[in-house]
């Protein structure tokens, strides 16, 4: 399943939104979901999940396309 989650904050997880965030990104991965991030974070514009696999809030960030 394609799933795109939506976030205001998703940076570094020092904060309960960032690490729920990141919590259910990882859960839904493992599990075979294709997961999309849409966030305000200007420093992840047009990254996707091709170019950045990992599973920490500093890499996994992506914007829709």
């Amino acid at each position: 399943m394609k799933i795109t989650i939506v976030c205001d904050v998703l940076g570094k997880e020092n904060n309960g939104t960032t690490i729920a965030a990141m919590n259910r990104i990882k859960y839904l991965r493992e599990h075979g979901h294709e997961v999309r991030v849409l966030c305000c974070d200007q420093d992840r514009f047009g990254k996707h999940k091709k170019d950045n696999v990992a599973t920490s809030a500093e890499d996994t960030a992506t914007n829709a396309d």
